[in-house]
């Protein structure tokens, strides 16, 4: 069965994605290293106990795909072998803000709301690009997809000009994809 993605922003600017498993949230291994900066995911995630990690199936653009999480224990087994400053933070993070709201609440809030608030429905019309930046934008899309996940694309997409897919989409974890298709004047 394919689990359900949430997604959360450390500092602003790093994507960490989690999993409800059970009554337990677990980290996205892969956010995780990210935001440690460890450059080989595998290798850390390699290290940790078994209890500390596991595999959840997501729904992709290409189907099914497996994602290695991290427990809790596991995400501080990973953040205190760190040196950087950036664990430190990530740790204080985690332990002062998102872990305790997830326990009281269910959810990680930010004062008062759910992080992250769902975007305002846009209602504009599809751009009217020259094709060069179409491809362009679409693949920075696909690259945001391949690297951070479907959440990650389905937030940079309105951000490069893209309309805003409609709210069950997103709501419900479907996915989308961009067609390119020339009209009869030759222009997308």
């Amino acid at each position: 069965m394919a689990q359900s993605i949430n997604p959360l922003l450390f500092e602003g600017e790093h994507l960490v994605r989690t999993v409800e498993m059970g009554d337990e949230f677990w980290f996205v291994g892969v956010d995780v290293c990210r935001v440690l900066g460890l450059k080989n995911p595998s290798d850390a995630i390699e290290r940790l106990d078994d209890d500390e990690k596991g595999v959840v199936t997501t729904d992709t653009l290409g189907g099914p795909q497996a994602l290695n999480v991290l427990s809790e224990a596991g995400v501080y087994r990973l953040v205190f072998t760190s040196r950087k400053p950036v664990a430190e933070r990530f740790k204080r993070w985690l332990a002062h803000e998102v872990i305790p709201s997830i326990r009281k609440t269910g959810a990680y809030t930010v004062q008062g709301e759910v992080c992250p608030p769902p975007p305002p429905p846009e209602k504009r019309p599809f751009p009217d690009w020259p094709l060069d930046e179409m491809r362009t934008k679409r693949g920075v899309v696909d690259m945001y997809r391949m690297l951070y996940g479907c959440m990650a694309a389905q937030w940079v997409s309105p951000q490069l000009g893209f309309p805003s897919p409609p709210l069950e989409l997103v709501e419900h974890g479907r996915q989308y994809t961009f067609t390119l298709v020339p009209s009869q004047d030759g222009t997308v």
